[in-house]
This record gives C-alpha cells, sequence and structure tokens, in this order.
C-alpha cells in the first residue's frame, strides 16, 4: 500500500452525502449477442465475481459459434454440458460459469457480418468476442474503526479544473509534486474536494470500493467512464492555481490484487485495482482530499463527455467518448477508535466545528449581517459630512 502523511477534505456540499449502502447490479446474469459483439473496443469485456457465484450468460443470435474457455478450468456448462470447447447450437442457449475463466467466442466460418456487429470479425483465427471471468478476493478490513462512509459526486457539468503540465503534448504523464506514485496525464482536470477534521493522531485508512456509473472492469458489457481510473491528492490545503503546492500524497491506482471485496450493508462490493487505497499517518487537524480523474478532461469537455485534446483518448480514441452522467466515488474511512473524526451531525461534508448550521444539511455559512437601514443612512450621512468638512478646509 501506498502510504502518505495526511487525509482531510472538502467537497461541496451538495456534491456529497452519506451511503449507507450501494445499490449494486446483479453480478451472476448478463446476455451476449452474437450480432452485436462487444461493442466499441473501450467497452470491458472483463467480468468479476465473488467466490462462490456463478454467472449465467444467455447466448443470443450465437447458432454455430464456437465458445471456449483457454484456461480449461473445467468451469462451464453449455446448455447444462460441461465443457472447456463447443460449438453452440441454437439462437438461445444458456452458458453457466462458476470460476475463472478467459472465454472466447468464434463465428463459424462463412458468417456474414451484420451491420450491427461494430468490429469486423476474422472468423477461425482471432477470437470476435471475450468474456475475462474473475473471482475477487475478499477483503482484510484495516485495523481500527470505520469511521465514515461517504459519497463523493461529480455532477453533470460545470466542474472546476486545474492544469497540470504541458495543454498541447500528450507525451508521459505528469508526477504531480514530482511523485513518481502520482502519475496522470498532463493537462486539465475536473475536480471536486471535500473536508474532514481529524481529532486523534494515528494510522487512517481510506479506501474508494465503489463508483458509479459502474466500473467496466467489473461487468462485462459496461461502457467506459471517467470514474473508472479516479484520481486522490491529498493536501495540507489545496490550491487550484498551483496544484503542486502542499502536496501530502495521493493514489491513483491501488495497490494489492486485481480484485478485491468489501461489505457495505447488505451488498458486496468489488473494486478493480484502478481504484484509490491509501493507509495515512495523521495528526490532528483539517485536510483537504480532492478527488480528480488519472486521464485529462477539461470543464468543457466534461460538459459535453470528452476527453481533452492531451489525452491518450482524445477525439473519441478506442469509442472513450461517453454520454453525460453523474458520477461518484464512494469512500469508507478507517480511523484508530470511533472518535478520530470531527462529527458532521447533519452529514452535509461539513464538520461541525466549521459549520455554521450544524443541524441543517442544506447549508453551513452563515450570511454576512446585513446592515439596518436607518443605520446605513446616518453612516452615509457621516460620511458625506466629513467629506464635505475636509473640502472646506482645502
Amino acid at each position: 500500500m501506498k502510504a502518505v502523511s495526511l487525509i482531510a477534505i472538502t467537497l461541496t456540499i451538495a456534491m456529497s452525502h452519506p451511503v449507507c449502502a450501494q445499490t449494486v447490479p446483479s453480478r451472476e446474469s448478463l446476455t451476449i449477442d452474437c450480432n452485436v459483439g462487444e461493442g466499441v473496443p473501450v467497452v470491458g469485456d472483463d467480468h468479476a465475481l465473488m467466490p462462490g457465484e456463478a454467472l449465467t450468460v444467455t447466448l443470443q443470435n450465437c447458432d454455430g459459434w464456437n465458445v471456449e474457455d483457454n484456461d480449461a478450468n473445467d468451469v462451464m456448462q453449455l446448455a447444462g454440458v460441461a465443457t472447456n470447447d463447443a460449438d453452440i447450437s441454437g439462437d438461445s442457449v444458456t452458458l453457466v460459469v462458476s470460476g475463472a475463466a478467459d472465454i472466447d467466442f468464434d463465428p463459424p466460418a462463412g458468417w456474414v457480418v451484420p451491420e450491427t456487429f461494430i468490429d469486423t470479425p476474422d472468423p477461425g483465427n482471432v477470437a470476435d468476442i471475450d468474456l475475462d471471468v474473475y473471482i475477487a478476493s475478499p477483503a482484510t478490513d484495516p485495523s481500527g474503526s470505520l469511521i465514515l462512509e461517504r459519497e463523493l459526486v461529480f455532477p453533470i457539468s460545470n466542474l472546476p479544473q486545474f492544469t497540470v503540465g504541458s495543454t498541447t503534448s500528450s507525451e508521459a504523464d505528469y508526477l504531480l509534486g514530482g511523485d513518481s506514485d502520482c502519475t496522470m496525464e498532463n493537462g486539465h482536470h475536473v475536480y471536486q474536494q471535500f473536508s474532514i477534521g481529524i481529532t486523534e493522531t494515528g494510522s487512517y485508512s481510506f479506501i474508494v470500493p465503489w463508483v458509479t456509473p459502474v466500473d467496466e472492469d467489473l461487468y462485462w458489457g459496461a461502457p467506459y467512464y471517467p470514474s473508472q481510473d479516479f484520481f486522490l491528492a491529498l493536501y495540507s490545503s489545496f490550491n487550484k492555481n498551483d496544484p503542486d503546492a502542499n502536496l501530502l500524497g495521493c493514489n491513483d491506482d491501488r495497490e494489492g490484487g486485481y480484485y478485491l471485496s468489501f461489505g457495505s450493508g447488505s451488498a458486496t462490493l468489488i473494486m478493480d485495482d484502478q481504484q484509490p487505497w491509501m493507509n495515512v499517518n495523521l495528526d490532528p487537524g483539517a485536510y483537504t482530499l480532492v478527488l480528480t480523474t488519472y486521464r485529462s478532461i477539461s470543464t468543457d469537455s466534461h460538459n459535453i463527455g470528452y476527453f481533452s485534446s492531451t489525452s491518450e483518448y482524445a477525439g473519441g480514441a478506442f469509442g472513450s467518448n461517453w454520454t453525460p452522467t453523474s458520477m461518484s466515488a464512494f469512500f469508507k474511512l478507517w480511523g484508530p477508535s470511533s472518535g478520530s473524526i470531527v462529527p458532521d451531525s447533519d452529514n452535509d461534508g461539513v464538520p461541525d466545528n466549521t459549520d455554521a448550521y450544524p443541524s441543517d444539511p442544506t447549508r453551513s455559512v452563515a450570511p454576512v449581517p446585513a446592515i439596518p437601514l436607518p443605520l446605513l443612512l446616518l453612516l452615509t450621512s457621516i460620511f458625506v459630512l466629513v467629506g464635505a468638512r475636509r473640502l472646506s478646509g482645502r
């Protein structure tokens, strides 16, 4: 795990809210239509399961196709028959996968490519549809107490941005703060920030076990969204005009295995290795966490679902443009004890000690007191009188 020395956070109130349990789509069923294929190349062909779960795949329009598990793990049943390599018979057939597998679907010789199939296939030579099934390893909860669960939200449009490195070149990644663990694409990056007050010295673990929309590496056929590769940067204070300053650490991709799972209420969340996990040592105080993305996205490009010109995915490369939608990162924070953070009584993302309205989630900043009209008129008269006397004395 990457270690840093901080964690504390500042996100716009409307952009964060507590989440007790995530709504998780079923991992145990999907449909593959051989007249459609995987779609654009960036669409994921990976699928993650928990140990003991089985994936039921409904195969449509796949008559005559060959299905093969290259790993030959004896985990497939086609139409109820165990197999590692078989031809599909019928236009609606069930395939059950009960373990890790590297499955290829190849069309029969002479297969006519339908207009709905995006990539031109090469019958009999290469796989035209892939399904890679992975089994997640249950994660061990960090030491200490789970002290916070919260969802950080990227709204659909008009996010602020900061800029790093070149805005014209896509060569090499930028090292935020010169830290080799803090790589991101050059250019503009939209972001949000969120604050946490820490009350106890000790070790803290910050984990993002789930994002929305669902991660393309977790669900076969899910489209790519920038939330699939969130980036966290931690600061003593954050200045968007100088994002290298006051940087205490960051995490783009966690270490420790491809897929890990965490419980959240009645749901089991699976995180891939492109989501953050930090173990940090903190002293009492206020800190700022900036949530952004590894890939370069400006405010304007984010508004229309495009990556910036300095991104590897610029111009819709690999079919990477997306339909603008709200995105979010669900995080869990462990600390030394249940009292390790300043309470947030109204769950608005602003600690009580800096919240002018700690019991009202709709507001946190006290208004500037208005000057009563009679007093304002009196002050105006005094200023006019004093000014007049100074002028008459010259």
